[in-house]
């Protein structure tokens, strides 16, 4: 589980109809184009072998169509307002008297280029395969936030599994997919939610296709995206007579949010001895594993790296490591802290990256053992060539990016032998 949450560092709608495209692409199409036989004509905008979801193209379309029609209804042409009327000598006339349209409104939102956009989009295909993984896991539910192993909002493409499996593109957001445990179809059936704030419910109603129902977070009579999931939870394990399994990348949550849920889980059973309801680690997270299947997986970047002057940070690594003894760890009786956010990594060591874009930041994870020992793990060891005095200046010692997970198995095994706690 993520230890980013109270860290001492931190001081200062299934489609009626489901055809098939000319590629093997799970799509809906209309009742009328059904009964015609249609199979995404490119008649209605299309672009030849399309993968793009109807639905998503439908809005798409209408977007475009109003848009279009409030510009050419409420723009007047330059000319108009300077009192020429229908323009300058040399210039073609508008369309109406004292009104314009925008070649560029008409080149944007063209059909054509609305479908190049949404390209791919549709994740029929996606949550059929995640169901089928669910079903090997025994899972009724399974959560995909948007944030990283790091809980960073900001996420670079390789962490970007949300976006993947849902089509929203936007920072924030956590996807609830269910699976129905008594049905019999081959093709495995559930509800798609994606959960988001006002921020983006423009945004996530444009790119989220016909599977998916958007909760409209913070808004009266929604239920939070944790309830929600529990309360899915609770009518497939009433259905089925069975136990519920709702499932998470533990690399992605919280433990806070954990306790979070399982408090939640425990007041919904409450209501119904019958309800009978697990919150599951899913070790292997279940869109890593079917992402190659559609596209190629992006890579992790490991970007060069810089010291950042004291001048600037106001105190070195050495001083925030003594207070962080002196004022925390010492009074809590610990001598260790494992640290995974990565601007806290960034904001002790000094040190700063470009590995997400626009934040400066590189990947990392950090455990301070003792005040003369830190261990950082990140890959492109070759990056620090430069820093190589300043890592021994600040008893840092580097290791690879993944071997943070077995040495955190080794120091909760040691902590457990010792019988002292593991928070």
């Amino acid at each position: 589980m993520s230890n980013r949450q109270n860290n001492p560092v931190n001081m200062a709608k299934p489609s009626m109809f489901s055809l098939l495209s000319r590629n093997g692409i799970a799509g809906a199409t209309t009742i009328r184009e059904a009964s015609q036989g249609l199979r995404f004509p490119n008649s209605n905008g299309r672009c030849n072998d399309c993968t793009c979801s109807p639905g998503l193209l439908s809005r798409n379309r209408r977007s475009s169509m109003y848009l279009r029609r409030m510009m050419s209804s409420s723009s007047v042409s330059p000319s108009h307002r300077h009192g020429h009327g229908h323009g300058s000598p040399g210039s073609s006339a508008p369309s109406s008297p004292g009104r314009y349209r925008s070649p560029v409104i008409d080149e944007v939102t063209s059909e054509d280029n609305l479908c190049k956009v949404v390209q791919d989009m549709n994740t029929s295909l996606r949550l059929e395969k995640i169901r089928n993984l669910m079903k090997e896991s025994n899972l009724g539910v399974y959560i995909v936030p948007s944030e990283d192993a790091h809980q960073s909002e900001y996420t670079s493409p390789v962490d970007q599994r949300r976006a993947f499996i849902s089509g929203f593109s936007g920072s924030a957001g956590v996807a609830v997919i269910t699976r129905e445990l008594t049905s019999m179809n081959e093709t495995p059936e559930g509800l798609a939610l994606l959960a988001t704030d006002g921020r983006y419910f423009t945004q996530a109603a444009n790119e989220l296709d016909f599977n998916w129902t958007l909760l409209k977070m913070n808004t009266p009579g929604v239920p939070s995206w944790e309830q929600s999931a529990i309360d899915h939870a609770a009518s497939l394990s009433l259905d089925s007579g069975s136990v519920v399994n709702i499932g998470i990348d533990p690399r992605l949550i919280t433990y806070s949010s954990v306790q979070h849920i399982q408090r939640l889980i425990e007041e919904k059973q409450k209501e119904n001895e019958k309800y009978q309801i697990k919150l599951i680690p899913v070790r292997g997270n279940l869109v890593d594993k079917i992402w190659n299947d559609f596209e190629a997986v992006p890579a992790r970047e490991f970007k060069p790296i810089f010291k950042l002057d004291d001048k600037y940070t106001g105190e070195t690594t050495t001083s925030k490591i003594n207070r962080l003894f002196d004022d925390y760890m010492t009074k809590n009786g610990s001598s260790t802290l494992i640290v995974s956010a990565l601007d806290e990594i960034a904001w002790l060591l000094n040190l700063r990256g470009n590995d997400i874009e626009y934040n400066p930041l590189f990947y990392s994870y950090l455990i301070i053992n003792g005040k003369d020992n830190l261990t950082l793990y990140t890959d492109k060891h070759e990056r620090f060539d430069g820093l190589q005095d300043y890592l021994k200046e600040i008893n840092c010692n580097l290791k690879l990016y993944d071997e943070v997970w077995y040495d955190i198995r080794k120091i909760a095994t040691e902590l457990h032998n010792l019988k002292r706690n593991f928070y």
